[in-house]
């Protein structure tokens, strides 16, 4: 199973100081590490890079707010008319 991980830590870094050498516990590391994330970015904001796809629906004009910031770069923006 393939599941999108984003951590502050990475899970090499972490078994390194918590001295693990097997694989047995990747799993919960990995969960303890997502939810220390997520409680550090909520006082802090985005530390972690992600990709963020958003979709706009409402509006008429040309002025585009995006919901999560920073942004580093945007890939492309569609525009369909209605």
């Amino acid at each position: 199973n393939v599941r999108d991980f984003a951590s502050i830590l990475s899970l090499a870094e972490a078994k390194g100081h918590l001295t693990i050498t097997g694989s047995g516990d990747d799993d919960e590391l990995r969960n303890f590490l997502q939810a220390v994330t997520e409680v550090v970015e909520s006082k802090v904001g985005p530390c972690v890079r992600r990709t963020v796809t958003q979709r706009v629906t409402e509006g008429t004009s040309w002025q585009l707010v995006l919901n999560q910031a920073p942004v580093l770069s945007v890939t492309s923006v569609t525009w369909q008319r209605r």
